[in-house]
């Protein structure tokens, strides 16, 4: 049984747009953000993609049995605006014992898409207004594009940038508007001497009929998105496309590292 076959299996409740607003003509993009807590950070995260200059964006909001204020703001985002689903889950699909249960809630988002082209967006980063103008521009100039990327900025816990690391990414992100994909891949297995390819977790955007092909979401998606599908591929590249990647105390994989887990 794949990914999606269990994920399809838990109990959810799937809310489709309201209203839609999309142009026939042009691709639409499909962008999952997944909610629990941390409401200050996930308003950016959500406005960020509300603001895109890019009509045909779809936001899917997934409610993993979020807390606090978190529920009621997800749904105040799915009645007042166009273009956005709403994805509740009964119980925590988070564990820290098993995290490849988190991936249920993406292959469930995944099915429910409407959109050629899918991301993913963490609750605490954000990304640039032009993002989905640039991400599609790609697809649409090479019909043999299979996956995209933006470029890979980090801030602070108040929305700064960190240059230092910012300047380490834009080193080890030199490569063509255009390239196969494969190599790509062989560029990431050289941990310490990368070129090509080099990010602080999901960026990708990806053709949605692709991750369904090679059995959807795993828990190991900043490597799958390389080795299970760009390298099947061309990939393209737009680095005028940011995704701002929140470095914070409260990171996830900060706390595996204080739970001293890998």
């Amino acid at each position: 049984m794949s990914f999606i076959d269990k994920a399809l299996q838990v109990p959810h409740d799937y809310f489709p747009p309201i209203s839609t607003n999309y142009l026939q003509d042009l691709p639409i993009l499909s962008i999952f953000i997944l909610a629990y807590y941390k409401i200050h950070y996930l308003r950016q995260a959500v406005e960020s993609v509300l603001d895109q200059d890019y009509q045909n964006v779809e936001l899917i909001l997934i409610d993993n049995d979020a807390i606090e204020d978190v529920p009621y703001y997800l749904e105040k985002v799915y009645r007042e605006h166009p273009n956005v689903a709403l994805l509740r889950f009964e119980e925590n699909q988070y564990s820290w014992e098993d995290i490849t249960s988190i991936y249920v809630v993406f292959n469930v988002a995944l099915m429910k898409a409407n959109g050629n082209y899918v991301a993913s967006l963490s609750y605490d980063d954000k990304i640039s207004s032009n993002y989905a103008t640039k991400m599609m521009q790609l697809f649409i100039d090479n019909p043999a594009c299979m996956t995209a990327a933006p470029a890979s900025c980090s801030i602070d816990e108040n929305g700064e940038l960190n240059l230092n690391r910012t300047r380490g990414m834009e080193k080890s992100n030199q490569r063509e508007r255009y390239i196969d994909g494969f190599e790509i891949a062989k560029d990431t297995v050289c941990k310490l001497n990368r070129k090509l390819f080099s990010a602080f977790g999901d960026v990708m955007v990806i053709n949605k009929e692709l991750v369904v092909k090679n059995g959807g979401y795993d828990a190991m998606i900043d490597f799958s998105q390389v080795f299970k599908f760009a390298a099947f591929g061309v990939t393209g590249y737009d680095p005028s496309a940011k995704t701002f990647w929140r470095h914070h105390s409260e990171q996830v994989n900060r706390m595996y590292d204080q739970r001293g887990e890998i």
